[in-house]
């Protein structure tokens, strides 16, 4: 009885493993007490204790993906110094915590048993059939002997059918990207018809806001300042010349890729000052006219490099002031209800 006993206690220290533990979360999708008690409903074998030299430090990050899913990080360190990490995708953060869980109990405790399948009682394909018993009746590895009472066999097979060896990924295919948030900068040649007699070259600066998404609904916005001119120009009782400033906003919800282009479908409102000068008749004048258009473009983007991207801009907006200028008595020009513009520039992106 008493040589009886004594096995049992000695047994005891050899079945129990020790590890640290560590969770990187925000509250409200994970924490270390959520993780620890799925942990301790697996596998009574494992005990979480304060850090310390001769444990095992687990280190497990849970962070919010795309379209409410959930990315989760494990990190593993024996005592003896080595590391492995998984990175795993769940479509919630409840499943990110529980599949975390499971890695740790298999990994820490061989002697784990995860439940059969309900539909087959065979093990799925590329899993070895286990014995009757389960691994309590596995002779131990010689190769991977106990290390400061803590298990290092890391080859029990999960009730995914996917082999949990430190060395391999436990995910089955790349998680997805996640959202990207760019900047840029640029500057562009521009050409705008509707406002003067003739088409005005321009020049134009801007800066550009995007929130990048695997999805078509990738919002953008672009802010842009422009200055165009017409020269001298002779008309019927005169000669006239046109400026126009003016500050266009492009609201894009909507961006379709290819390799390194992309279009972005947009929404332009744009309101400045058209100005105009009169010379060479019997009253010189300048006048100065609100010009206001809402309408809707399409921007073209193509990458050069990391940081640097050549981009076309075509666009059409309805003129909402359309003035008049005349040479007394005779009108020579009246704004376009239709403006166009097209520009080409190249920007710097952020990152």
């Amino acid at each position: 009885m008493a040589g009886a006993g004594g096995a049992a206690a000695a047994e005891t220290p050899s079945a129990v493993a020790m590890a640290h533990l560590e969770v990187q979360a925000v509250p409200s999708c994970s924490t270390r007490d959520r993780l620890a008690a799925r942990v301790a409903a697996r596998s009574q074998r494992i005990r979480l204790v304060d850090e310390g030299a001769t444990v095992t430090s687990v280190r497990a990050e849970i962070a919010a993906g795309p379209n409410d899913s959930a990315i989760a990080q494990l990190t593993i360190v024996d005592p003896n110094g080595r590391r492995s990490s998984r990175r795993l995708s769940a479509p919630s953060c409840a499943e990110a915590t529980d599949a975390i869980a499971l890695i740790i109990v298999i990994s820490l405790d061989p002697r784990f048993t995860p439940p059969a399948a309900a539909e087959s009682d065979s093990p799925p394909v590329g899993v070895p059939a286990r014995p009757p018993g389960g691994n309590a009746d596995r002779a131990p590895r010689r190769d991977a002997p106990p290390a400061n009472g803590v298990p290092t066999n890391r080859e029990t097979p999960t009730s995914t059918g996917v082999p949990t060896d430190r060395e391999t990924p436990t995910s089955t295919g790349a998680p997805p990207r996640p959202a990207r948030r760019r900047l840029g900068v640029g500057a562009a040649a521009e050409l705008i018809s509707g406002p003067a007699p003739r088409v005005m070259p321009g020049v134009a600066v801007r800066a550009f806001a995007a929130f990048d998404r695997e999805s078509i609904w990738s919002p953008a916005l672009r802010l842009t300042a422009a200055h165009a001119w017409q020269g001298e120009i002779d008309e019927p009782g005169g000669t006239a010349a046109f400026s126009l400033d003016i500050l266009s906003l492009d609201a894009c919800p909507i961006r379709l890729t290819a390799t390194i282009v992309e279009l972005r479908v947009c929404a332009t409102g744009t309101a400045g000052r058209l100005s105009a000068t009169g010379s060479n008749t019997y009253s010189p004048s300048s006048q100065e006219r609100p010009f206001v258009g809402l309408g809707g473009s399409a921007i073209v983007g193509v990458e050069i490099g990391s940081l640097l991207e050549l981009s076309a801009t075509f666009g059409a907006s309805d003129a909402l002031i359309r003035d008049a200028f005349e040479f007394s008595p005779q009108v020579f020009h009246q704004v376009s209800a239709m403006t166009l513009t097209g520009d080409l520039g190249l920007g710097l992106r952020f990152p």
